[in-house]
């Protein structure tokens, strides 16, 4: 029979966990706790009593699956599980802090997730390593061994990048000065003020002329990130916006350009064929009167043959007229091409 004192502090761990169980009856109470183990992937196992003890409370015994890591091989990582080894790092560090698993398991699960050349590097310390010696062992071999002035010189000498947005730029300074942080060389409770102040003085140019007003206002690392991102994405919907209308107005300039072309083009096809249509029909005109059969037939006529050859020659005279000759060339009446000394053309198009 427990203590009042005890069944309050199990009330307040209930609330704590933000659950009410059902217990309107001792095998309600039983069903709810097992479904609750399973829902957070805890297996239990319910062995019921036997002997004086059958109608006492059924004894349980928990198994905990044991902890997953990612996949680490000491290269690059390609798989979709694998990652870096800080990545890694920081896995195994929040699992010996959350004491959920023992050593042992912590132990069994990183052996499992060293791949390649890792795995080798670990195998040669032995079966019966411990998580310390593991992990100082992979630290020597594959972590940050950069001097803390050069870590530091590369935090404060750290520029945003033209293709670098302010998410981007602002998860690069993180992950410098957290290898700063995690080999000890900065304090954690120093790195938002000086995230803070390097997220501001190393931007672009053109969003640093525009946010002295943004570092006054917000003090700390994150809540300036939100709103330089907000200035940023303003910004660049403003500059798509231009480019955007800048590619429209250059089209039209083409699609106008292209137009006044092929109006030219047609405009001097036409012209063409007006001239064309000009001096066929006055080479027409001169050879008409040559067609006739009227001197064809002419016949010599013996003694009145000079009189008859001089009244049709006169005939001939009054019934022809020359046309209008136009010139192929220029495009003038009153002369043809062979002849032409033309240097313009009818529009004034240079001829030479």
């Amino acid at each position: 029979m427990g203590t009042p004192e005890e069944y309050q502090k199990l009330v307040e761990t209930l609330q704590g966990m933000e659950v009410v169980p059902k217990a309107d009856s001792k095998e309600e109470l039983i069903n709810w706790m097992k479904a609750y183990l399973e829902k957070e992937k805890v297996e239990i196992k319910i062995e019921p009593g036997t002997g004086a003890n059958a109608g006492a409370i059924p004894k349980t015994t928990t198994y905990i699956h044991p902890p997953a890591i990612s996949t680490f091989s000491g290269t690059d990582p390609t798989g979709k599980s694998a990652t870096t080894f800080d990545l890694w790092l920081y896995e195994v560090k929040c699992l010996m802090i959350e004491k959920t698993h023992s050593q042992e398991a912590i132990a069994q699960a990183i052996r499992k997730s060293l791949k390649g050349e890792a795995g080798r590097t670990v195998m040669r310390l032995g079966p019966k390593a411990k998580i310390p010696e593991i992990l100082d062992k992979l630290t020597s071999v594959y972590g940050d061994v950069d001097e803390k002035e050069s870590i530091l010189s590369e935090f404060y000498g750290a520029r945003q990048k033209q293709t670098e947005n302010i998410t981007e730029w602002s998860c690069r300074l993180e992950d410098i000065l957290g290898r700063a942080i995690m080999t000890g060389q900065v304090f954690e409770s120093s790195s938002d003020k000086m995230l803070h102040d390097m997220l501001w003085k190393g931007l672009r140019p053109d969003l640093k002329d525009i946010t002295h007003y943004e570092r006054e206002k917000y003090h700390s690392f994150d809540s300036l990130r939100v709103a330089l991102r907000k200035i940023d994405k303003e910004n660049q919907q403003e500059s798509e916006g231009k480019i955007s209308k800048q590619l429209s107005k250059k089209a039209i300039v083409e699609d106008t350009s292209s137009s006044d072309e092929i109006k030219g083009v047609l405009k001097q096809i036409t012209h063409r064929l007006e001239n064309l249509e000009t001096a066929q029909r006055g080479r027409s005109k001169f050879r008409t009167p040559f067609r006739g059969s009227r001197y064809r037939d002419q016949t010599y006529r013996g003694r009145g043959l000079r009189n008859d050859f001089t009244r049709t020659k006169q005939s001939s005279k009054e019934h022809f007229t020359f046309p209008s000759i136009t010139c192929r060339r220029c495009g003038r009446e009153g002369h043809i091409e062979r002849g032409c000394r033309a240097n313009t053309d009818v529009h004034g198009k240079n001829l030479n």
